[in-house]
Formats: C-alpha cells, structure tokens, sequence
C-alpha cells in the first residue's frame, strides 16, 4: 500500500515539475533525484502499466473522461473539503484555468462570504465584477485592473503621475457601489479596485531608487497596502 501511495506521489510531483520524456526523470543527464530517489525506473513502469483505480467493464468513458482515476480525484476532493476555510482567497489565471465570463462562479463555494476577502489579478478584475461579489455574494475584493475596464472611471495619466514620483496618486470612490480605484506610482503606475479598503490610511514604506542609489521613503496609500505580501 506504501509503494502506491509513493507512485500516487511521484505522479502529483511530475505534474508541477514537467519534462519531455518520462525516462529524462533518471537519466544520467536530467536526472530529478526528487523522483528518481524515490523508486527504480522499471518499478514506476511496472506499476503504470498493471494499476487500475477503476473497473472498465462497469464504467462510461463518454459520460467522465476521466472515468479511469475518479475515484482518486473523488477522495482528494473530499479531504480538500475538511481542511477549514481561510477567510483570505488568492485567484489567478495559471492556478486557476478558467475562461469563462462569470469569474464570480469560482467565489460560490466560500463557505463565510462576509468575512472573506477576494484577490485577483488584472485576467479578472472588472468594476462589475467587484460590486457583483459585494452586493450579490458579500464578499469583499480587491485586484489590479486594466485601463480598458474602468468605464467611466477617470484616472490622471501613468506619464504625468510618474513625472510626479514615486508615492504619487490618484484616486475615484464611487459611494453607491462601495468601490474605490487608486492609480498608485512604485516602480511604474499600478491601478487597483476594492470594495474593501479606502484611500487611506496611509504609510510610508522603504523603495530602492536607482537615481539616488539608495532606499528612500515613498507614501503608500490603504489599497495597496492590502494587497498580499509579494501579490500584484
């Protein structure tokens, strides 16, 4: 049983580190030692030829594609299941990879929308989005957006905040949908949405500038501030 929780293992990690073949894992030039350690070549092929997970003569290829491991995915899921929700959500497009229009789906499972708060990049973001989560679902949301998606919402240029330095702002709040846009200058202009943080307060952080070649003080305003560390 040991040996096939090992293979069940070896499998998930190969999915993360991918390479062409499945013989590069041991050989002597691409040799992974986080696989190849683990168990003999000939062993893994052994296995992946003889194990099955389910049994064909009762199962419907056209109904689960997936039909020949889902009682493993099944399993997973349901312990994925017990683990306790957070109330702090990260969603991107490489974790997660949907292109659907109704990004507000993927939020339907949180089990406490009121004390949650949703972060998202640009893929998503929308104005619509970020008040369809607030008033429909509760949830609070905050992400970087493009230029493109802020409708009606006038923000001063990238050039002309950048000529400015770095800590300069501009900012819209629009009260009745409980959103706030900043155009905030770091290293160049970043634009974020929320629902669940204002424009301040506000607090200096330490930036490495190139000009002066040291750190120096930039002021930093609430949205950015709620960003998760090393999140953007």
């Amino acid at each position: 049983m040991q040996e096939i929780k090992t293979y069940v293992g070896m499998k998930l990690h190969m999915g993360v580190a991918q390479m062409p073949a499945m013989e590069d894992y041991w050989a002597a030039g691409t040799r992974y030692p986080k696989i190849a350690g683990v168990m003999p070549y000939r062993r893994f092929k052994t296995i992946s030829r003889f194990i099955h997970f389910q049994d064909n003569n009762v199962s419907d290829p056209a109904q689960d594609r997936l039909y020949k491991v889902s009682p493993v995915l099944e399993h997973v899921r349901q312990n994925c299941l017990k683990v306790e929700s957070e109330n702090q959500f990260s969603i991107d497009e490489m974790m997660v990879p949907y292109k659907g229009k109704k990004a507000g789906s993927l939020c339907s499972t949180i089990d406490n929308p009121s004390e949650c708060v949703v972060y998202f990049d640009n893929f998503f973001s929308s104005l619509p989005l970020i008040q369809y989560l607030n008033e429909s679902m509760g949830i609070r949301s905050l992400g970087t957006i493009r230029q493109n998606r802020l409708q009606e919402c006038r923000l001063e240029k990238d050039k002309i905040l950048q000529q400015q330095g770095r800590g300069r702002y501009d900012f819209q709040v629009d009260n009745d949908a409980h959103v706030t846009v900043v155009k905030w200058v770091d290293n160049k202009a970043v634009t974020l949405a929320s629902s669940c943080a204002a424009i301040s307060p506000q607090k200096d952080v330490k930036r490495y500038s190139k000009e002066e070649r040291r750190h120096i003080t930039v002021p930093q305003h609430c949205v950015p501030i709620q960003c998760p560390h090393g999140w953007g």
